[in-house]
């Protein structure tokens, strides 16, 4: 029978690395100044778009006016056969602008446009799709007209071809948009990057912590010189850990002195009531041991009080160190006990 063997891949460092980088509160402080810093830009960029386009659409009506006034103009003091041959010349000229003149029927006298637009009467301002032959092919550009009622019934619209207008606002677009992504990628990074070193810092932590609460005292949190919180917060650390250091010295010191002045006693205490015991009974000689076994045992009860006064005290020192409140607890409770 064959067996089946289910084999579970370890997980990939770089995604566990990734994984635990994203959970830093560094870097979800940064994806958050992000996300306002990216919603300002896109305000602050939206806006000078809008006011770019504004300005190239204000100054494309007010060319196409000063236009309109010219001609007519020409026509009210020149008549019909000057205004024909103006816009002849101006055709010639000019290919970025749309120029046509009709009789009251609408049929075409002069400019560069086949036909009068299908636009409802009274329309002033006309959008116009045209086509153009660019490098062998035809570019569809959108012309902004306005048309013009001539005082014998003659129409005359005047254009502007929007594709250059077009074009440079879809630069704009592009450019805004690709700022607007760099901004964010930018940001994206440098919370990877700031969060990455936070990281690296806080793992140096705790890897000396976990080998200090495994009993190595010694050591001691690095620190980068920088002087920012995680320098003043290792100073303080490091501080409380010289302190316990020493303490635990004086503790193991006390202790060991303790131990040796407890065992002469204890030892002696016990040679006298072996001593006693292997004796056969004797009134003198069994007061006698019990007075020595009192003596020994008074020795080694001075040495617990002894103890227990230095716990007292050191009590007392923690309680003053916690302050008057928590002092005032402290000693309640032991009267309590």
């Amino acid at each position: 029978m064959r067996r089946c063997c289910i084999r579970f891949a370890a997980p990939d460092t770089r995604f566990v690395r990734l994984a635990s980088l994203i959970r830093t509160s560094a870097f979800r402080i940064t994806v958050l100044y992000t996300g306002l810093f990216s919603t300002s830009v896109t305000f602050l960029l939206t806006f000078i778009y809008g006011a770019t386009v504004a300005v190239i659409e204000q100054q494309t009506t007010d060319t196409i006016e000063a236009e309109i006034r010219g001609l007519a103009e020409q026509y009210s003091e020149l008549g019909l056969g000057r205004l024909i041959l103006v816009i002849h010349e101006r055709v010639k000229d000019n290919d970025d602008n749309v120029y046509l003149l009709t009789d009251p029927l609408k049929r075409p006298l002069a400019g560069n446009l086949s036909n009068w637009p299908d636009t409802p009467d009274g329309r002033e301002w006309v959008q116009i799709a045209l086509r153009k032959r660019e490098e062998g092919r035809l570019v569809p550009h959108d012309v902004l007209a306005r048309t013009f009622l001539l005082a014998d019934g003659h129409r005359l619209l005047v254009g502007r071809d929007t594709y250059e207008k077009n074009k440079f606002r879809a630069i704009v677009v592009r450019a805004l948009g690709w700022s607007l992504v760099a901004t964010i990628a930018l940001g994206l990074v440098g919370g990877f990057a700031i969060s990455q070193r936070m990281l690296r810092r806080v793992q140096r932590v705790a890897t000396t912590a976990r080998r200090i609460a495994g009993g190595d005292l010694s050591r001691r949190l690095e620190t980068s010189g920088s002087g920012d919180e995680f320098d003043r917060l290792a100073d303080s650390l490091n501080a409380m850990l010289g302190r316990i250091e020493r303490l635990m010295t004086g503790t193991r010191l006390a202790t060991d002195a303790m131990a040796h002045d407890l065992r002469s006693p204890l030892t002696r205490l016990k040679s006298r009531i072996e001593l006693a015991l292997h004796h056969p009974p004797d009134r003198s000689q069994d007061r006698e041991a019990l007075a020595d076994i009192l003596v020994q045992t008074d020795l080694a009860l001075s040495v617990f009080d002894n103890l227990l006064n230095i716990a007292v005290a050191e009590a007392r020192h923690q309680s003053a160190d916690l302050g008057p409140g928590l002092g005032g607890a402290g000693t309640r409770r032991r009267r309590i006990v």
